[in-house]
């Protein structure tokens, strides 16, 4: 895992504050916003699997139904794991707000001497939780990006296979962007306060190529790689689809058969 790269590429490109714009910008479209700058993050996925070591796709304002269309299903996915696990989070954080409660009330310098100790652990349990969270929600995010559809998300026995073979390399992935954006939020606080809004799109574009990698990793390591639908976005008009090697999806142009040799005139032979 290449974890500072996931931040350099993203200047590789002449147009990375465009990119960087566009992000902070759509923080401020609720709902659809986010839902166009995630498709965008996937077609970023897709240029770089299909073309390893390529330029990333600009962001491009005509495709902005494109980004839509495609950005929906990782936050359905999203809403609805968050749905039925949120519930089981607030109920473990809400819980250690009630003991914490209960031992403030309480006089007696035992129950005093607990309370930072309580306080530790419950900040403890809500970064586990928060961590523990995206660790699930995210396999089932890649996998409805990249095969822009909403029920192929759901495939446990590839989710499950997808953490056997990259869960030091997630947890690692996903602790890096929890660090950075610390940092670039502390660091746009500073200036004056303007910059938070830079920070966060920063943070979402090393996102997209850190699940670039992880994907990549898990398909070195013999993972199952998910069916990527033929697009004109990726492949001129009427190009066949041709594996570029084991375990890829990728669609390139096939190679135009060689022409005929040219027939050669032989003149009769005198008898």
């Amino acid at each position: 895992m290449r974890y500072l790269e996931s931040y350099r590429y993203i200047f590789g490109s002449p147009k990375w504050l465009t990119n960087v714009v566009a992000g902070a910008l759509a923080q401020f479209v609720p709902i659809v916003g986010p839902m166009v700058f995630t498709g965008y993050g996937f077609d970023i996925i897709e240029a770089l699997h299909r073309n390893p070591g390529g330029p990333y796709p600009d962001f491009d304002t005509n495709l902005l139904s494109r980004y839509l269309t495609r950005g929906v299903w990782p936050f359905l996915v999203r809403l609805l794991a968050g749905f039925v696990l949120t519930p089981v989070f607030l109920a473990l954080y809400f819980g250690g707000m009630a003991a914490i409660m209960a031992t403030a009330g309480d006089d007696k310098s035992q129950a005093s001497g607990m309370r930072p100790a309580l306080i530790l652990a419950l900040v403890f349990v809500e970064v586990f939780l928060s961590l523990l969270l995206s660790l699930v929600i995210m396999p089932l995010e890649l996998r409805a990006g990249l095969a822009q559809d909403f029920a192929a998300a759901f495939a446990p026995a590839w989710v499950i296979d997808f953490f056997k073979r990259v869960w030091p390399q997630l947890i690692l992935a996903q602790l890096f962007l929890a660090g950075t954006a610390v940092v670039l939020s502390l660091a746009g606080l500073a200036v004056c306060c303007v910059g938070v809004y830079f920070a966060a799109p920063l943070v979402l574009l090393a996102q997209f190529h850190l699940w670039h990698q992880l994907y990549g990793l898990y398909l070195e390591r013999g993972g199952t790689p998910v069916p990527l639908k033929p697009d004109p976005y990726f492949m001129p008009p009427g190009s066949p689809e041709v594996p570029a090697g084991p375990g890829s999806t990728s669609i390139v142009a096939a190679a135009p058969p060689p022409p005929p040799a040219p027939e050669t005139f032989q003149a009769p032979k005198e008898p």
